[in-house]
């Protein structure tokens, strides 16, 4: 990939700035993020930077900073191999400050109708960076419930643990979740029935955040209860796994919960994947949890 700048211009993509030898797969090119003209890149060197032509209405500096630290907590916790991540700021002409992660990068939107404040955007940014590591082999619908759940859980969790977040805004961050998720009226809904409806309505693209993350909460509770071992040992088992070069997928999962907490693992996930409503078991998202106070080590 080469790129010729005009007039100063610069072009930057997923997978680096300016020209870029790839050895790889036509995949690999479909799934990165393109930005070419008078491009600002903050910092300018290292393994995370963050790209974007109009000028922001936020603190950008401030932004980057905070995302780059929380980059950096996941890639300790997750065992990252080759750090690097690159973040795409689009202007959107419409409300919405979404985001999109594809591998080592992600892209997210703002909009001067509701301009995002820094502390919104840490949010989404911690979720579209956890993206980078969790998820199960198979179909969209079949996994949404981990990629989404496990972002969303991570996201709030690691910054917490790491000291980035105080109580207060962690306890903000799951309340302003269980909102979402109880408030949801499509939340009874199955996987598979939310997910026929997941390009109709915006409300089923949000059943897997919400329902996910709370099943994950109650099952590292479950988990913590019986033993020494919490929902991180399963996740980062998975993980081992797949940069092994296996696949893992839904059945890989549900064997490695029965592995801890017996057959009724198994019917937790079923009620959970039939859209019964989860109800975290206490000390769920509690302080003084092993992952707490290693992080203190």
């Amino acid at each position: 990939m080469e790129w010729q700048g005009l007039d100063g211009g610069l072009g930057v993509s997923s997978l680096g700035v300016g020209t870029v030898g790839l050895a790889g797969t036509v995949e690999t090119l479909l799934y990165a993020f393109y930005m070419a003209g008078p491009v600002t890149l903050h910092p300018d060197a290292g393994t995370f930077s963050m790209h974007w032509l109009s000028e922001p209405p936020f603190d950008t500096a401030a932004v980057a900073a905070r995302i780059e630290r929380i980059y950096e907590v996941m890639c300790d916790f997750f065992g990252e191999p080759e750090p690097g991540h690159r973040v795409f700021v689009r202007k959107n002409p419409y409300p919405g400050n979404g985001g999109t992660a594809l591998p080592k990068s992600f892209t997210f939107g703002w909009s001067e109708i509701e301009p995002p404040t820094v502390e919104e955007l840490a949010s989404l940014l911690a979720h579209e960076t956890a993206h980078n590591w969790p998820r199960l082999d198979g179909e969209h619908g079949d996994i949404a419930w981990y990629t989404e759940g496990t972002a969303e859980y991570y996201s709030i969790v690691l910054p917490y643990r790491a000291g980035l977040i105080d109580e207060a805004v962690y306890l903000g961050l799951i309340n302003e979740r269980a909102r979402g998720y109880y408030t949801n009226p499509l939340q009874m809904l199955s996987n598979a029935a939310a997910y026929e409806l997941f390009w109709q309505a915006q409300r089923a693209q949000r059943v897997p955040y919400g329902r996910s993350l709370f099943y994950l909460a109650d099952l590292d509770a479950k988990i913590r209860a019986v033993g020494d071992r919490s929902l991180d040992d399963l996740v980062l088992a998975v993980l081992e796994r797949q940069r092994a070069g296996a696949k893992v997928g839904v059945d890989a999962w549900l064997a490695l919960v029965v592995a801890e907490l017996g057959e009724a693992a198994r019917a937790d996930f079923a009620a959970m994947e039939s859209g019964e409503w989860v109800v975290s078991a206490y000390g769920a998202f509690g302080p003084g949890t092993p992952a707490r106070k290693s992080a203190t080590t």
